[in-house]
């Protein structure tokens, strides 16, 4: 049985939350949040400050419950976090095929289906009926939002977020720390920093 520790107590973490409740061979029994005075115990649940992280790190793994990825970052930066203190955890309901690697610290929500020879990186979010269809990689703290969808061969680099319904066309890339809005059309690679919107999709703005 894997002990569960999330970091974060926002809408993000209720999902996660729910996940680990039906997922065989995980028990959420800790909440840490910067929000959180003191320390309490609720329905069998402890919740504590997040500053107090050091207190958990040889006993319990670690999840990120937030859905912005500079924010994960910074917060396993600060705290000096290693790999080896987090787990990943993939929605009874979602499809993964036997080959698919996905990272530590990584979230796949329901509905979800990642096609053969995907590779999934660290700390990411793939989250409620998404697509990452046939050999497609993505990076390190990568959040892909609700019902996108990532043709085959695709490359999306770390730090990239990708907005509810997008769609991306094969055989393209978006670079590292880019924003796709909300149901966007990829239909050519997306610069570093890069905010695109619209079908196709056109670059707005550089961050």
């Amino acid at each position: 049985m894997k002990k569960i520790i999330l970091i974060g107590n926002g809408g993000h973490s209720k999902v996660i939350q729910a996940i680990i409740h039906r997922t065989e061979g995980y028990e959420l029994v800790g909440i840490l949040d910067e929000v959180i005075e003191g320390f309490y115990e609720k329905e069998s649940v402890f919740y504590d400050n997040l500053n107090n992280i050091s207190n958990y790190t040889n006993d319990f793994f670690f999840l990120v419950a937030i859905g912005d990825n500079s924010v994960r970052n910074a917060i396993i930066k600060r705290n000096n976090l290693r790999d080896d203190n987090f787990t990943s955890i993939i929605d009874v309901n979602a499809i993964i095929s036997p080959d698919v690697s996905i990272g530590v610290g990584t979230v796949v929500m329901p509905g979800v289906v990642i096609n053969p020879g995907s590779i999934i990186g660290k700390h990411s979010i793939v989250n409620t009926s998404a697509v990452v269809e046939h050999d497609n990689t993505l990076g390190d703290f990568v959040h892909i939002s609700p019902n996108a969808t990532l043709a085959g061969t695709v490359t999306v680099k770390d730090f990239v977020h990708i907005g509810s319904g997008a769609t991306v066309i094969p055989n393209t890339t978006i670079y590292q720390h880019s924003i796709i809005g909300a149901g966007a059309v990829v239909t050519n690679d997306i610069e570093e920093k890069s905010l695109a919107v619209g079908v196709p999709a056109k670059i707005v703005k550089r961050r």
